[in-house]
């Protein structure tokens, strides 16, 4: 059964999951690491690119290294704004 809660949690996480989809930052990176570091998803990172203007703290959810003759070992990194899927969200 449905409550009003459950109703109120629910679109909650839709309205949280908009704005985590309406925003995605790709980039790809030389390296696998950043000082000693391993680039890898559900973590945070510092921006700075002062070519589109992305500065701050963000949220990585993905990280897909590679390698090529060309440009050697590489990683993809999917990045989102911080702190907008909350613990309130319910999995349904």
């Amino acid at each position: 059964m449905i409550t009003p809660s459950l109703r109120e949690q629910r679109a909650q996480w839709k309205y949280e999951r908009g704005l985590f989809d309406s925003w995605t930052y790709d980039v790809t990176v030389r390296g696998i690491a950043h000082q000693g570091a391993f680039y890898v998803s559900d973590t945070m990172c510092e921006v700075e690119d002062t070519i589109h203007n992305v500065r701050g703290n963000y949220y990585v959810s993905a990280a897909r290294k590679s390698c090529t003759l060309q440009s050697g070992f590489t990683t993809a990194l999917t990045i989102k704004k911080p702190n907008l899927l909350g613990e309130t969200a319910i999995n349904t």
